[in-house]
């Protein structure tokens, strides 16, 4: 877990797997973020070498 662009609005927080753990076979929901920009959260998800790009809905984070 990692904290990124952390401001008194916002934050970026991203799930990287760990290598030989079950979470990196979870193919495109394998890295996970969350970022909170100003009260708006989005979310993102990829593969484990993937790059993240945020969005308002993501397959892998269910509400």
């Amino acid at each position: 877990m990692s904290l990124a662009n952390v401001t008194a609005t916002g934050y970026r927080a991203v799930a990287t797997p760990v290598a030989g753990k079950s979470q990196v076979k979870d193919g495109t929901c394998a890295k996970l973020g969350v970022q909170m920009n100003g009260g708006t959260v989005t979310y993102a998800a990829n593969t484990s070498a993937g790059a993240l790009a945020y969005a308002n809905t993501s397959a892998c984070w269910s509400r």
